[in-house]
């Protein structure tokens, strides 16, 4: 599946048209937003998109989202420093940029192994650790950039994970909380060495997404002679890892708070698995 990168959501080509909407809207929650967000268009155009302009829908759906991140305390979440054991079984990166600026998730998720915690009662610890995932990418966006990037490495994943029912269950409840309280925040996601099971998976979640995410991916299988070329079009031979097909050596897992990072490189982490 190939689709060519989006613009950022200030770009919309329609914005000219959707004055009236944005106008109304800046008044239907300047009650509920710092002065700064109220007046920032580009905060607002991503409820209006994603409820196709629709003010009344879009209002409930930040509405929903700030209650949402009050009684989750996400404005905190940046301080937790998640558990060893998660951060090492779990491991991301965010260390490297598109051509565009944008921040790029590495989220190898098919070597992933979270049931180790979901089927043990870690439920909540993990979809933290995943809320806080999706809160560095925001956090790690600057100016001019306004979305960011995610490169998801499906190797590892296989037939058998699809019988980790709750693991399943778990992603999914994440990702309706991706699709609900971060609307047009990732600009594209590319899908690499997605084995022949990932159709299996890609037809459940796929429902869950909004027309606009699903516009936003790229799938690809093993062969690296199709992907190379598509993230070297994106993201630069500098910034690009080796194993990739870029230039940049031994690349960092995840940042361990806002101030530190883990120096550990992804083949280390994958020798402990």
């Amino acid at each position: 599946m190939e689709v060519h990168q989006q613009e950022d959501v200030g770009h919309d080509n329609n914005n000219g048209l959707h004055n009236e909407a944005i106008s109304e809207f800046r008044k239907r929650v300047k009650d509920l937003l710092t002065s700064e967000l109220a007046e920032d268009d580009t905060f607002l155009m991503r409820w209006l998109i994603a409820r196709e302009y629709n003010v009344d829908k879009a209002f409930v759906m930040l509405e929903n989202y700030l209650k949402w991140r009050k009684d989750y305390e996400m404005d905190e979440i940046l301080d937790w420093v998640p558990p060893e054991d998660l951060q090492r079984l779990c491991p991301y990166e965010i260390s490297f940029h598109d051509r565009d600026g944008r921040p790029v998730l590495l989220f190898p998720w098919g070597s992933w192994t979270p049931w180790e915690f979901i089927d043990k009662g870690r439920k909540e610890e993990y979809t933290r650790y995943m809320y806080q995932m999706l809160e560095r990418c925001v956090a790690a966006i600057q100016k001019p950039a306004q979305q960011f990037v995610i490169l998801a490495d499906s190797s590892g994943f296989a037939y058998w994970h699809m019988t980790k029912m709750k693991t399943i269950e778990v992603n999914l409840e994440v990702l309706r909380g991706f699709e609900s309280r971060y609307p047009e925040m990732m600009n594209l996601a590319i899908a690499i060495n997605c084995p022949k099971v990932f159709s299996l998976f890609f037809a459940i979640i796929r429902p869950l997404m909004s027309t606009r995410t699903h516009e936003k991916l790229q799938i690809y299988d093993a062969n690296s002679a199709k992907w190379m070329p598509r993230l070297s079009q994106y993201i630069s031979q500098e910034e690009l890892p080796k194993k990739y097909g870029g230039q940049k050596g031994s690349i960092l897992i995840r940042e361990k708070n806002k101030k530190e990072v883990i120096n550990c490189s992804l083949e280390a982490v994958e020798a402990l698995g």
